[in-house]
């Protein structure tokens, strides 16, 4: 075919010509065996429609070198398909670079085999084109249940070429691959959706993940598709696209409940309604008032009370690692059993949600040692257990005089006698900030000369022996081991109270 260098821009006569090429020419799709030729496929976008519904049916031309305008044929069972030819439109592929183009369309459906007619073509001053496209897309819609193919009666492609001035067309060797319509009984029952997996009731956790699973009663599991979205307090929330996944990892943004809506769409377009399971986002941690706890105590047991969130809202309080019961206020009081030395406590309160409230403190259990004894009397009182102590605290030129192994020995000191030299060595330690000291004492019987770690000093009466033993001033002992002690002079009492740090 010979186009003139005059012819009118809109190409419509060649046009026409090209749909009279579809209609009595034979096929001319297998040209060239063996060349890497374009294809022209028609491609339905659902696999099942139901009767009375429409499919949009796609037409494409695939890795076509060059090409000048198209003439094509469907055909059609007119008894299944019904085609619109006013729902017939032009793709995009013969205007992809912006010119313009003639596009004819005819649908002749007086028979059992219905027949849609397509002509497309550039102009010549535009030139072929080349690539990958829609040709042009149509509406189908499903009369009868059945497979309804979509076959090729006669497919061309044209390009064009000059010589001397002169425009001739060749034809384009091409393959075809047909399409179907399954259509299918019409279904207005939607899929029906279980969410399986979903994170705790409540949550310290930022992401939440989420599966899912839908059954259907003409849709294959496999080919439901489904929309999510996730609601907050304040943003609401945005449906996703209509996608295959059943599970999805979501962002928690904002504390309180969080809903995470899904729902379903099979084949046939139902779609469900949505189902929904809600969160509470939860990042603040519970409440924990401890009472003030002593730096040092005197006694084994040491009572811990406090306050946290009430019982109901599933509040956990630990001590130490063992579960402590609550009032119904959120009040606690434990009694924790001490050891001697530093005492480190950990009290823990745990919401549902996973976020914790902890404190750590330290506390010193040192051991008092409380000695009574009376002047003249041997019964002697050590921490409220009976003693007997020999000799009993006497009186000396107005002095209160006391047994120094015996006083020593009660606050856990040892006691050294040098008969030689009747001297008495007395040595204990001390512990402070965490480190422990050594102290000595040395005093000799008769003199009021004594040393306490090196530094030496004087007493007001001298050490003496009564009965083999050896007994020294009330005040001047309390002062060397810094001892609290006091004198009741109604009952003729002594009293040391002795903290062994």
């Amino acid at each position: 075919m010979k186009v003139k260098g005059g012819m009118m821009r809109r190409m419509t006569v060649l046009t026409i010509a090209l749909v009279m090429l579809a209609t009595f020419l034979p096929n001319g799709g297998l040209l060239n065996a063996g060349a890497i030729n374009p294809v022209l496929t028609i491609s339905p976008q659902m696999d099942m429609v139901p009767v009375g519904s429409s499919v949009i049916v796609e037409v494409r031309l695939v890795d076509a070198p060059f090409s000048y305008g198209l003439s094509c044929q469907i055909e059609y069972d007119t008894q299944s398909i019904e085609i619109d030819q006013d729902n017939i439109i032009e793709g995009e592929y013969y205007r992809q670079d912006g010119d313009e183009t003639v596009f004819t369309k005819y649908v002749d459906d007086s028979k059992n085999v219905g027949r849609l007619n397509i002509g497309v073509t550039r102009f010549r001053e535009s030139g072929p084109i080349a690539g990958s496209s829609i040709v042009f897309y149509f509406e189908a819609k499903c009369k009868f249940v059945g497979e309804a193919a979509l076959v090729f009666g006669n497919a061309h492609i044209m390009d064009i070429r000059y010589q001397q001035g002169e425009a001739f067309f060749e034809e384009v060797p091409c393959r075809v691959e047909e399409g179907f319509v399954n259509c299918v009984a019409k279904d207005n029952e939607p899929p029906k959706v279980n969410i399986v997996k979903t994170p705790p009731p409540e949550t310290n956790n930022h992401i939440g993940e989420y599966e899912w699973n839908a059954t259907d009663d003409s849709t294959p599991p496999d080919r439901i598709q489904f929309s999510y979205k996730l609601e907050d307090p304040i943003a609401g929330g945005k449906w996703s696209n209509w996608e295959y996944r059943t599970e999805a990892a979501v962002t928690f943004l904002r504390e309180g409940k969080n809903c995470f809506y899904v729902k379903a769409r099979d084949e046939r377009g139902n779609q469900s309604n949505p189902v929904f399971v809600c969160n509470q986002f939860d990042i603040t941690g519970p409440k924990l008032e401890l009472q003030p706890i002593p730096n040092e105590v005197y006694d084994q047991t040491l009572e811990i009370c406090g306050l946290t969130d009430l019982p109901e809202t599933g509040i956990t309080l630990l001590m130490n690692g063992v579960m402590v019961p609550l009032n119904s206020d959120g009040q606690f009081c434990k009694t924790q059993h001490l050891y001697p030395g530093t005492n480190t406590i950990h009290v823990s309160a745990t919401d549902r949600a996973g976020n914790m409230k902890q404190e750590y403190f330290t506390t010193n259990y040192v051991i008092k040692t409380v000695v009574e004894m009376w002047i003249n009397n041997s019964n002697v009182l050590i921490s409220g257990k009976n003693r007997v102590c020999d000799p009993a605290p006497l009186i000396i030129s107005g002095r209160t005089m006391v047994p120094m192994r015996f006083i020593s020995e009660a606050f856990g000191m040892d006691v050294d006698w040098i008969a030689d030299s009747k001297q008495v060595n007395v040595t204990w330690t001390e512990t402070v900030a965490g480190q422990k000291f050594s102290h000595k004492l040395m005093m000799w019987i008769g003199k009021k000369t004594y040393n306490i770690d090196g530094r030496t000093d004087v007493m007001d009466v001298p050490p003496q022996i009564v009965q083999s033993r050896t007994m020294v001033p009330l005040r001047f002992i309390g002062e060397a081991f810094g001892a609290e002690f006091k004198w009741d002079g109604n009952e003729r009492k002594v009293t040391f109270e002795y903290v062994n740090r």
